[in-house]
């Protein structure tokens, strides 16, 4: 990767959970290794090809789709959005994989699986926010400490936020007259 791409992809990166968690010394380093793959729409990643190594993939640009081996649809997934923690465990089973295909045009970041365990040795503690089992990342976002003013409203009681006075309004009223 051209080393005038770094500051952008670590700008783009830094900014996703679980990357916001990195240190920034630690999250260059990972981001030197990151791959750029552009896919048409109709392309799909081939997640399980045998002689590639195994990478995280990050959409930059772009939507995909996540199909199970039956044809189900497992997710769609947009800019910022990640996918392939499934395939950087190697006791993953061919009935849980999926394939995944552009929807639109994508542009995708790619970190091998190789830059990840790098990283894992140098920060255990990040390791948990990448477990490929989705309920674990999931508990490790939610053992995050925030403070009261980065929960907002959506961590407040109902009770802290919600009032008593009701507003009726009818439907030939003016936007104006609702909002007073």
């Amino acid at each position: 990767m051209p080393q005038s791409l770094l500051p952008n992809i670590m700008t783009f990166i830094s900014q996703i959970d679980p990357f916001d968690k990195i240190d920034k010394a630690e999250l260059r380093e990972l981001c030197a290794h990151v791959k750029i793959s552009y896919l048409g729409k109709g392309e799909k990643v081939d997640l399980d090809e045998d002689d590639k190594e195994k990478s995280l993939y990050i959409v930059r640009t772009g939507s995909m789709e996540q199909r199970k081996t039956d044809g189900v649809l497992r997710a769609r997934l947009g800019p910022e959005d990640l996918f392939g923690f499934t395939f950087l465990n190697s006791d993953v089973n061919d009935n849980e994989g999926y394939y995944a295909t552009a929807i639109e045009n994508t542009l995708l970041y790619l970190i091998p699986h190789s830059a990840l365990q790098t990283l894992f040795k140098h920060s255990p503690h990040v390791a948990e926010h990448f477990a490929s089992q989705a309920q674990v990342r999931l508990k490790s976002a939610l053992d995050v400490v925030w403070s009261n003013k980065e929960k907002g409203l959506f961590l407040r009681r109902v009770g802290d936020i919600a009032t008593g006075r009701i507003a009726i309004v009818t439907a030939d009223m003016s936007i104006r007259k609702v909002a007073h």
